[in-house]
């Protein structure tokens, strides 16, 4: 009995491996790669869209088109980009993205050291976290449409000096832009109501801040030695500033501020003058 079970059994597997072959192939059957200049897109028949897979030519600019054809010259519109089709690379320097492209994925260009400019065109909303964390060579990102930066998405960009692209920015997240060491000046829009833990942390030549009206709380390490701050105005919106707000922030001799903000312990080096209005 016993034999006649193990029998069955290494039948029974047999058919199971047998039907695990003939199935896996159609899950896929409506994927196909192209490879155009270098990179790699996986393209699904049935709707007609691509995404960016891979990058593997050893070209230094990379411009991401809007449509890929395939050998029949059918047509798949770029819709996605894989979140580790350009991190790491050495060799990019410069990247232009389609307007089909809405949101930048978690770690896209983590470490890309030598990336100076990427355009993302007005479609992009959304750059994730640690989307450009370590790329030290980034100097400019052309976009106008960004809505919401997540956690540490351009942590340590040493080389960033303009933060224009802020103009239509809602929330910003934690250590954002922490060890953003050349940034000068920072302008936030109105439509900005939440800045998270740590955002401009180490952001050591910061000298210049406007601050939003839709800001009612400051948290913690916000500013955190931000050194080259000198003198600030708080305005009347913001009702609460953290601890260690803008701790490590030496240079900081002046704050004006609401008198109804409540400030708590250490949000301020010692020698700050606090002045309310």
């Amino acid at each position: 009995m016993s034999k006649l079970c193990n029998i069955f059994n290494i039948v029974k597997a047999s058919i199971s491996i047998a039907i695990l072959f003939i199935v896996i192939p159609n899950t896929y059957a409506n994927n196909k790669d192209i490879d155009t200049l270098g990179v790699l897109y996986s393209c699904d028949m049935e709707i007609r869209k691509a995404e960016v897979c891979a990058v593997i030519s050893d070209e230094t600019h990379i411009s991401v088109p809007q449509f890929v054809f395939d050998e029949k010259g059918d047509s798949f519109e770029v819709k996605a980009i894989n979140s580790h089709a350009f991190r790491y690379n050495d060799k990019i320097m410069m990247v232009v993205l389609p307007n089909s492209i809405t949101s930048i994925g978690t770690s896209m260009f983590t470490n890309c050291n030598n990336l100076i400019s990427v355009t993302l065109l007005d479609s992009i909303s959304h750059i994730s976290m640690i989307a450009f964390r370590g790329c030290s060579s980034l100097k400019q990102l052309n976009v106008k449409s960004v809505a919401h930066i997540g956690k540490w998405a351009f942590g340590n960009c040493k080389s960033l000096q303009s933060l224009s692209f802020l103009n239509s920015v809602k929330t910003i997240g934690e250590c954002a832009f922490n060890g953003c060491e050349n940034i000068e000046s920072v302008e936030m829009p109105d439509c900005l109501s939440e800045i998270g833990i740590g955002a401009f942390e180490n952001c050591t030549k910061l000298k210049f801040v406007k601050f939003s009206k839709s800001i009612h709380v400051l948290r913690q390490n916000t500013f955190r030695y931000c050194v080259g701050l000198v003198e600030i105005v708080l305005p009347e919106n913001v009702k609460e500033i953290k601890p260690w707000a803008f701790d490590g922030c030496t240079n900081l001799k002046k704050v004006k501020v609401s008198k109804d903000c409540v400030i708590a312990n250490h949000a301020f080096p010692e020698n700050t003058i606090i002045e309310y209005y």
